[in-house]
């Protein structure tokens, strides 16, 4: 009995040297997978880059013809290797994680319909190195240089269907060279591509997506259950059953992220109770939305400023959240879906609050591409949307921000997320509020996303004695916060000042995303 006693008390003086050693401070391991697992679905998109290449070098550029939008005149091959600005330089500590992938004006146009525009083939001019060599060949060129640059793969765009023997020959040349990835712009409602596809590259993830309004003009609705099924074509509900991915499509500026968030709800609401439901959604380049709810991002985002004349516009990346100022947040995204990847619509049961938020901003021309071009416009989207969880609790003084809460199926990784509001007086901010979110079993792993007064995670068993390690998503090394956090019978209330601090501290200079870091919660026996 002596020896079982002092064996006892050996393993306790053993774990508290263990806790000690690894106080408040004390770099720890890292916390964040080397790489990602399972399928890749997030892929960074060259249509914005291109678009910023029109006017490069002049004095000034009449701006109807960027709002026009046609970003044909950018895609040019010194863009992708240019050792300053080079397209194929953009992420490098993420690259790893995206495809790369030629939008909409890689290919030789001989005709404007819509068999021209599923081509697949690169134009000659625009990649002089490529003149002499076969369609396939140069698509196994370019998809071997992506590769070589050190992104996953390389993705490609296309539009329509140009019929079952065309349509076989490319899906050939894509597989031999290795592309791994097509976003399919509208025109193939029948889902030709995925037929084939399942025959001659079963590998290929294929995207679809349809027409949708580029600004939508809403009047200020919050109710939510009468709104959301007005955000759902018929085409895309089409795509919902067999499509591996189904994008919201092009979303403008500057209330993008509302407009993504309601699209997205809109989705969502649309596969509930629907097991027929295949596709991943893909939210655009709103990569916290994507982070927040199991998406998959079209990231269109990128750090090269000052070419434009005119002030520098750049209309697919305008407005106040300064996209092109936030791509730390990229980073943090796509490091959190290491742990916790995008799921299909139909994976998490969905809950979605029957209240919204509207935001109104007052447009000024060559701040959007689509209509109207300037004044007024209102947008709103669900207050509160989860996945695999209840919603959270929100309390705060005035505006509460959009709040996301997501748990993966059997008791995995949690993600909570807020999203800013917006208004012309003070741009985009997040209002601090207090979120709390029931998690039922405690979670392992831990993603918070935002800005928050408090956070409280509320756990469906007693938590004993647990150690918390946390660590900005972008960062290498995590820390032990155990004793900077309220640990109380079932639940753990997490500071806003230590999310912010923390979730920032591996923050590139002059960088203005939001804070972004992951928990790993152990309990101690």
């Amino acid at each position: 009995m002596q020896s079982e006693i002092f064996i006892h008390k050996k393993n306790i003086l053993i774990a508290a040297l263990v806790l000690a050693s690894a106080g408040p401070g004390r770099s720890e391991e890292n916390i964040v997978p080397s790489k990602p697992t399972g399928p890749i679905y997030n892929y960074y998109c060259t249509w914005a880059a291109e678009a910023y290449q029109t006017g490069q070098g002049a004095d000034h550029v009449d701006l109807k013809v960027l709002l026009k939008g046609d970003g044909t005149p950018g895609m040019r091959e010194e863009k992708l290797t240019d050792k300053k600005d080079g397209w194929l330089n953009f992420y490098p500590k993420v690259r790893s994680d995206l495809w790369f992938l030629f939008d909409d004006g890689y290919y030789e146009v001989k005709t404007t319909t819509a068999d021209g525009m599923a081509s697949m083939v690169f134009d000659p001019k625009r990649f002089p190195s490529l003149a002499e060599k076969s369609p396939g060949d140069r698509i196994q060129a370019l998809s071997d240089l992506v590769k070589q640059s050190g992104w996953h793969g390389m993705g490609l765009w296309l539009r329509g269907f140009p019929g079952d023997k065309t349509g076989i020959e490319k899906l050939d040349w894509s597989r031999r060279a290795g592309v791994g990835y097509w976003k399919i712009d509208s025109v193939d409602l029948p889902m030709n591509y995925r037929r084939l596809r399942a025959k001659y590259d079963p590998d290929l993830i294929i995207e679809y997506s349809t027409w949708a309004h580029g600004v939508f003009t809403g009047k200020g609705e919050t109710d939510m259950k009468a709104l959301l099924p007005k955000t759902v074509f018929p085409d895309h509900r089409v795509f919902l059953h067999g499509a591996d991915v189904v994008r919201i499509y092009d979303v403008d500026q500057p209330l993008g992220q509302i407009t993504a968030l309601l699209r997205t709800a809109g989705l969502l609401n649309a596969a509930k109770g629907d097991d027929a439901v295949t596709p991943v959604i893909n939210v655009e380049d709103h990569v916290s939305i994507a982070a927040g709810l199991a998406c998959s991002a079209g990231i269109l985002r990128f750090p090269t400023t000052g070419k434009r004349p005119d002030g520098d516009p750049d209309i697919f990346l305008a407005g106040p959240r300064h996209v092109k100022k936030r791509m730390d947040e990229v980073v943090r995204a796509l490091l959190w879906q290491r742990i916790a990847p995008p799921l299909p619509a139909k994976a998490l049961p969905v809950t979605i609050d029957d209240e919204g938020f509207a935001d109104t901003w007052n447009l000024t021309l060559g701040e959007t591409w689509g209509n109207p071009k300037s004044g007024p416009i209102t947008q709103s989207a669900p207050a509160r949307i989860s996945r695999g969880l209840p919603l959270a609790e929100v309390r705060c003084d005035g505006p509460k921000p959009f709040v996301l809460a997501c748990r993966h199926p059997h008791d995995g990784p949690v993600s909570v997320t807020t999203l800013g509001r917006f208004d012309n007086a003070q741009g985009y901010r997040i209002p601090l509020a207090d979120v709390s979110v029931d998690v039922g079993e405690l979670p392992e792993t831990v993603g918070i996303f935002g800005r928050y007064a408090s956070l409280t995670l509320r756990a469906s068993q007693p938590l004993g004695h647990v150690r918390i390690l946390a660590q900005d998503l972008a960062a290498d090394t995590s820390r032990d916060i155990t004793s900077e956090v309220k640990i109380d019978g079932k639940q753990i209330t997490i500071p806003g000042n230590l999310i912010e601090s923390l979730g920032l501290s591996a923050a590139t200079p002059g960088d203005e995303s939001d804070p972004g870091l992951v928990l790993r919660i152990s309990r101690i026996p």
